[in-house]
């Protein structure tokens, strides 16, 4: 989430539909969902100077196209799981996140992954930042 100069909260997200975009919070939030977790990386300041970067990048910056193939190490294009990392490594933070990866068994069903257009041995997926100690959770809703 991004707080602009005038106090107004963004989101910063990536839809399979639409690609990379941002929002106001109250659009997000009259979407519906079933659920929302807020995560707060263990350096606020960081995470607020790679909120405003990738505020900023994607709403002035050329359109940023959903990362079908799920790349984690590929910014050309972003899937949802993706933007957290991306924005802190923008802001000169660890490029590590999270610190485990799901993994993708791709020897087990490669005509699926393959149909699919993955080649990613792992990804970014939403569970992940939840399990690495460098997030706290700071909020859920259901």
């Amino acid at each position: 989430m991004h707080r602009a100069e005038d106090g107004s909260l963004w989101t910063v997200e990536a839809y399979l539909e639409k690609g990379a975009l941002v929002q106001p919070l109250d659009d997000f939030l009259n979407h519906g969902l079933g659920r929302i977790v807020v995560l707060r990386f263990e350096d606020p300041a960081l995470a607020a100077k790679g909120a405003a970067l990738a505020f900023d990048r994607i709403a002035n910056g050329a359109p940023i196209d959903y990362d079908e193939a799920f790349d984690g190490d590929d910014p050309n294009e972003l899937f949802c799981s993706e933007i957290g990392p991306w924005a802190i490594a923008l802001a000169g933070g660890p490029t590590d996140l999270p610190r485990s990866r799901t993994a993708f068994p791709q020897d087990e069903n490669p005509a699926f992954f393959a149909a699919m257009g993955i080649d990613a041995d792992a990804l970014m997926a939403p569970v992940d930042m939840l399990y690495d100690p460098r997030f706290t959770i700071v909020g859920e809703w259901r």
